[in-house]
């Protein structure tokens, strides 16, 4: 698939917080909101997205400081598995332990969004 932004200019900031043990996140598309620009913070995740639900699913996997830009209203999209203890050094030291949960949480995500930019 291949799409492009001609041009992002955010309008909103959202936070998602992934608590110690987190599964994931559930297959969505988002009804409003349009394109998401995500900053990824902690531990590693396998962010998947597919056209349809009768599409193939392709993963990335997500690191620590890792960006993602993709249009949340066309695609479904989620977190297959957020992998445990795989955060980086600095976060690990930040929380004060060896599991590097920072406050109980495993994965921080800013998202940076442009609604003006909706398709449907």
């Amino acid at each position: 698939m291949m799409c492009a932004v001609h041009s992002f200019v955010p309008d909103a900031v959202s936070t998602l917080l992934y608590p110690r043990g987190s599964s994931g996140l559930a297959i969505h598309r988002d009804s409003k909101q349009g394109w998401v620009c995500g900053l990824s913070l902690g531990c590693s995740a396998t962010f998947f997205f597919q056209e349809r639900k009768d599409s193939d699913r392709s993963t990335v996997k997500l690191e620590s400081g890792d960006l993602i830009v993709y249009n949340a209203t066309k695609l479904l999209h989620g977190i297959e598995a957020i992998t445990e203890n795989s955060g980086p050094e600095w976060w690990k030291q930040e929380s004060g332990s060896e599991t590097g949960a920072a406050y109980g949480i495993d994965r921080f995500v800013v998202q940076f969004r442009d609604s003006r930019h909706v398709q449907k």
